[in-house]
């Protein structure tokens, strides 16, 4: 993980504080030069998933199969942090799959990715590319062009943080979402 990245999560952490809480859930969690546990590791239980094992990574799964995630244990989190991951991976299927695991009375969601000016890299942080490793350059619309998909699919945007760094070009965000109340989730919540 960049400096840069690190210094993003130090700023939610101080500047979103009251809207952090755990359990917690990170996606991509493999400790390559940093971890995300470094900041917000106090918010447990602290989940770290991701494809492959390794220092940091509690459950070795791909969040994307969602009857997989289940079958271990994945379950919703009022905090979800992925760093360095969204590059690597389509986005916006990820994002959902990390859609399925929010809390739906409030979820924090935390990111870092490779921005527009960034190098390509490999996964475990190599300089190239791995043969038929996907990657491609976050642009921080993609990530408003996403949160705009949230109404319909039932979740209301409380605010956002997108942005890029200065220093790396990388993308940052973070945002707050909950669940739209409908009837029927009301009956659910007490019990009906």
């Amino acid at each position: 993980m960049h400096d840069t990245a690190m210094s993003w999560l130090k700023i939610v952490y101080q500047r979103y504080q009251h809207f952090l809480k755990g359990p917690t859930l990170e996606v991509g969690s493999i400790n390559i030069n940093g971890s995300a546990r470094d900041v917000f590791g106090s918010y447990t239980p602290y989940t770290g998933v991701d494809i492959v094992p390794g220092s940091c990574v509690d459950v070795v799964v791909d969040i994307r199969d969602h009857e997989a995630a289940k079958r271990v244990g994945i379950g919703i989190y009022p905090l979800i942090v992925s760093t360095e991951v969204l590059e690597h991976t389509p986005p916006a299927p990820l994002l959902d799959a990390m859609l399925n695991h929010a809390h739906p009375h409030g979820c924090l969601m935390v990111i870092t990715c490779a921005g527009p000016t960034r190098q390509t890299h490999s996964a475990d942080g190599a300089p190239t590319l791995k043969p038929g490793e996907y990657y491609a350059n976050v642009h921080p619309t993609q990530l408003t062009d996403w949160l705009r998909t949230l109404p319909a699919k039932g979740w209301f945007v409380g605010w956002s943080d997108i942005r890029t760094s200065d220093g790396d070009g990388d993308t940052y965000a973070a945002w707050y979402i909950q669940m739209v109340p409908t009837i029927e989730t009301d009956k659910k919540e007490i019990g009906s």
